[in-house]
């Protein structure tokens, strides 16, 4: 990973898809305390997990590492740099959805923001091989941040409702 820029908003989303127990902490090579969303953990059937974490302001750093309380084989993490974010109180409100079946396109929950300014995060992790991942209107995917099986995308309030 490129080290990150100091004072920037990261933020990871970890999926793993051996059992909807098993729990994780969010380290870097910084030692900063990573917070989970305040929606925590969403689950699909009883074999996947997955959250968002996040730490404002963050210091210049080159590793970020998941560490989980069992077996989490296979998982993946995908972490995301916002420069100019602001340094505190960056979660204004969160959503969780879970479905059991394939997706190519991620949809977002519904959330309400009346700041232009705010930046929606969106994932997805699904259970199943996909050929590929499209963004939902409005929204950008993150190159190089999608595999098989998950994907996360980005917006501006102000794009988001301009596409709508």
């Amino acid at each position: 990973m490129q080290p990150t820029t100091a004072g920037s908003l990261l933020v990871a989303y970890v999926r793993e898809g051996t059992s909807d127990t098993v729990s994780w902490t969010v380290t870097d090579d910084a030692g900063q305390t990573w917070s989970q969303s305040a929606c925590g953990y969403v689950s699909t059937n009883n074999t996947n997990r997955a959250a968002m974490s996040y730490v404002a302001n963050s210091a210049s750093m080159t590793t970020v590492t998941a560490t989980f309380s069992a077996n989490a084989a296979p998982a993946s993490i995908v972490i995301l740099e916002v420069a100019g974010a602001a340094t505190s109180g960056v979660e204004d409100n969160c959503t969780n959805n879970s479905v059991d079946v394939a997706v190519t396109t991620i949809d977002t929950g519904a959330l309400t923001t009346s700041n232009p300014d705010d930046i929606l995060i969106d994932a997805v992790g699904v259970t199943v091989d996909q050929t590929g991942f499209s963004s939902a209107t409005g929204f950008t995917l993150l190159p190089n941040a999608s595999n098989v099986r998950m994907a996360m995308q980005f917006a501006t309030v102000s794009s988001y409702r301009a596409a709508r």
